[in-house]
């Protein structure tokens, strides 16, 4: 009850903080983004630093983006969430050392890279989190003719791979993804991920009341 009770009060000063220091954002390409990453226009020779230029520059349209980010699933063999994330890997800090050289804060105090400043379109970590979930599942990319399936259709089918979640989980997972992408998305984003997750905290509560 403790641990519970005081992630519902984090949560609640999180609110707060939202309401009272929103971030600070620009239109860019007539989509609005937050400062914490520029949009990228250089030309990358990895594939997958491409298409983060892809997202952020809108190169491509949305399903050309999302079919090469499966395609880098298929054509690297990778099996399960990790193994897909290390294939990105590499395009990934090819962008982050791009942006330290032109004097974005991509680095901890620590030097640990900043995942989450890859790329300034959440597009594209959906898409990651989207595709890794379905390898995770065990759900196929390819439909029974060897097409790409639809991100709205690996969603689905990885939803119902997997055994239905525990209020306490939901609220773990939701929690640690609002942390990874708060600093970079927009404002309206960041307020809907906090009534979603104040929700969650107080179903763990009463959940936890009743028991």
């Amino acid at each position: 009850m403790g641990t519970v009770y005081s992630i519902h009060v984090l949560l609640i000063l999180l609110l707060g903080e939202i309401i009272m220091n929103p971030i600070v954002t620009s239109t860019i390409h007539g989509h609005t983004v937050g400062h914490a990453s520029s949009i990228l226009t250089e030309s990358f020779t990895n594939v997958v630093a491409d298409i983060v230029v892809g997202y952020e520059a809108e190169k491509l349209s949305g399903e050309d983006n999302y079919k090469r980010m499966v395609n880098i699933a298929l054509s690297t063999g990778a099996y399960d969430k990790a193994s897909y994330f290390d294939a990105l890997l590499p395009g990934e800090l090819e962008i982050l050392e791009y942006r330290k050289a032109q004097g974005e804060n991509v680095q901890t105090k620590t030097g640990k890279w900043k995942m989450s400043k890859v790329c300034s379109n959440s597009t594209y970590s959906s898409t990651k989190a989207v595709v890794g979930g379905a390898l995770e599942a065990g759900v196929d990319l390819l439909d029974a003719d060897g097409n790409i399936k639809g991100k709205s259709q690996l969603e689905k089918e990885t939803k119902e791979a997997k055994p239905e979640k525990s209020a306490d989980e939901k609220l773990a997972t939701a929690y640690a993804t609002f942390i990874n992408i708060y600093g970079n998305c927009t404002e309206n984003t960041q307020r809907e991920y906090a009534s979603l997750l104040k929700e969650l905290a107080d179903s763990v509560l009463r959940q936890d009341v009743a028991a």
